[in-house]
């Protein structure tokens, strides 16, 4: 896995890419990094690791509601 801290910031004005977000990869924008953000996987390993994340998982019990 591959990371690097960059300035990300939510689009809220443009129409088109409201919602979006925009990360500042060549720090064009001199804001410090607010996030790390994840740009390479191993993606044998990533799906090693979630099957085997599900694999183990137990729902919790919930307790008996009242009469």
């Amino acid at each position: 896995f591959g990371a690097r801290d960059l300035y990300v910031a939510v689009e809220t004005q443009s129409p088109l890419a409201r919602g979006q977000t925009v990360a500042d990869l060549r720090n064009t924008t001199g804001h410090p990094p607010n996030v790390r953000v994840c740009l390479e996987v191993d993606a044998p390993r990533l799906a090693a690791l979630f099957t085997q994340r599900l694999a183990g998982y137990r729902p919790a019990k919930l307790p008996a509601p009242p009469p």
